[in-house]
């Protein structure tokens, strides 16, 4: 057995896997046709904090939970608990790779004055693209401002 090839044989067999490993680490890009990355962002997600006026970072209180899930099909649910009790609805498109759209949301009318729920929804009607990473961030206002979410494992209701 010639063993002259072995090394470049394992050098690209690791670079393969690096690169394998790593696409969808971080998704950014322009928008297209997104049907191939909708899966990247599907599921339920916790909203975490929203960034408002200037470079402001609001962390929802533990009593403030905002759950969202984009779902098959474009469809977007949710709902508010703790501070608040309202749950939304509305239609989601994404353009290649991380541009995103919220095209249509409501939600139930409860007022909520210690609840971030309405900041949250403001924002999510001016979405316009994600990243994704250990979290997901969608960005609104233009992209100056984001909001964070962290993927939720387990179904609740």
């Amino acid at each position: 057995m010639d063993l002259k090839h072995w090394p470049p044989t394992i050098a690209l067999i690791i670079i393969a896997a690096l690169i394998g490993c790593s696409r969808d680490e971080n998704i950014n890009g322009s928008y297209g046709n997104g049907a191939g990355y909708q899966h990247t962002i599907r599921g339920q997600w916790v909203v975490e904090a929203i960034e408002t006026v200037g470079d402001t970072i609001v962390f929802l209180h533990p009593a403030d939970t905002i759950r969202v899930v984009f779902g098959e099909d474009s469809a977007l649910t949710g709902r508010s608990s703790g501070r608040c009790g309202n749950y939304f609805d509305g239609v989601y498109e994404i353009g290649s790779p991380s541009n995103l759209r919220i095209t249509y949301i409501t939600s139930t009318k409860m007022d909520c004055p210690f609840s971030s729920c309405w900041s949250f929804i403001d924002a999510m009607r001016n979405v316009n693209r994600f990243e994704l990473s250990h979290r997901l961030h969608l960005y609104y206002d233009g992209g100056s401002k984001r909001l964070w979410l962290r993927r939720e494992l387990r179904l609740t209701e």
